[in-house]
């Protein structure tokens, strides 16, 4: 069923028609989006497997995800270096903006640590090949190196890191499994 439109609508691109569908969406005038969307042609396409592509969008978008956290948390690791340096140490006893400092920078660098941990657990588990992320990440080989192999998160005691462990790998699995995912929440509705 055709709607009976302004012109206006019909002389305007594409991309300005999606950008003023957009712009309604603050509104919610549903009467102006079907106006708009009725003047766009329908196109059949044809496609990959939607498992497939969920797939693959799923571990690209855990790829980003991931090097997101790794730059947010690096920035953090470097920013308590920094202040670390310029804070005056010649006192006997630790000021408490000290002990600040050395706390984050401390768990700035166990984040960085369970980054680390969780792509290599991730890799060996579900094919979140790790190469790629870093590549993706834009993070070279031997920014890896800076932390140790030996960390396990089951020796990890700091309840903060232990949750950034949880919430980190509950965010990845979710991506890395996107059809399944979205699966059970169609299921759920």
């Amino acid at each position: 069923m055709k709607i009976n439109t302004p012109k206006i609508y019909e002389q305007m691109s594409l991309r300005e028609r999606a950008q003023l569908v957009f712009k309604c969406l603050s509104t919610q005038d549903e009467k102006t989006m079907d106006a708009i969307r009725s003047t766009v042609d329908r196109k059949h396409y044809t496609a990959y497997d939607i498992e497939y592509s969920e797939s693959i969008q799923g571990l690209y978008d855990a790829a980003i995800l991931w090097g997101f956290k790794y730059h947010q948390v690096t920035s953090q690791y470097y920013a308590y270096l920094y202040l670390w340096e310029q804070e005056d140490r010649r006192e006997k006893e630790m000021s408490d903006s000290l002990k600040s400092i050395l706390d984050g920078f401390g768990l700035s660098r166990k984040k960085l640590q369970v980054l680390f941990y969780l792509l290599d657990e991730l890799a060996e588990k579900h094919g979140f090949d790790k190469k790629t992320v870093l590549a993706i990440a834009e993070i070279g080989d031997s920014q890896e190196c800076k932390y140790p192999e030996s960390f396990d998160i089951n020796e990890v005691q700091e309840p903060e890191i232990v949750r950034f462990y949880d919430d980190m790998k509950f965010l990845l699995m979710g991506y890395i499994n996107l059809h399944e995912t979205r699966k059970q929440l169609n299921q759920l509705k």
